[in-house]
């Protein structure tokens, strides 16, 4: 059996107290969603191959279009550049490139901004493309509490860990 450091749930509580800029995403509207055709088996050919994410990207003008159809829906007059339409789960640990469930609009300032959770998916991708951090676990903690993975994985990087039961 799989254990991962944080709980399929996670903080999702704590994280809806935030107003309007949530720095996570409501897990019911946006639960996280990956690429059936990236797996464990195959990453030193798909996620691990530098370069990957930005062939998994969609084009922009699909983007653009979603994103601003998303800006009137839930941030109506706000403006289109304090947020990001982000990949929960992002394409670089084999999120789903428009599943709309993996996609929000992440506040691109404050401490759990853009900034904080694309460090965090780049220190996931060095664990599973070069540590052995299983891909599963990455897009499980990416899906389900992103802030408890940073505070684990980046800000606590001395006392990362994970492990398997078997």
């Amino acid at each position: 059996m799989m254990v991962g450091p944080l709980t399929l749930l996670g903080a999702a509580g704590l994280l809806w107290g935030l107003g309007s800029h949530a720095a996570s995403p409501d897990p019911h509207a946006t639960p996280g969603a990956v690429d059936p055709s990236v797996t464990q088996a195959n990453i030193q050919q798909t996620i691990c191959v530098p370069g990957y994410a930005r062939t998994a990207r969609p084009p922009y003008g699909i983007m653009r279009g979603l994103k601003a159809d998303a800006m009137r829906r839930e941030h109506p007059g706000e403006r289109f550049s304090d947020f990001e339409f982000d990949h929960l789960v992002s394409l670089a640990l084999g999120g789903a490139p428009l599943d709309r469930r993996n996609l929000w609009l992440e506040p691109r300032t404050g401490p759990w901004g853009a900034d904080a959770k694309d460090e965090l998916e780049y220190t996931l991708w060095v664990d599973v493309c070069h540590r052995g951090l299983p891909l599963a676990v990455a897009q499980r903690v990416m899906a389900t509490d992103w802030i408890g993975a940073y505070k684990r994985w980046v800000a606590g990087r001395s006392h990362a860990t994970w492990h398997h039961d078997d």
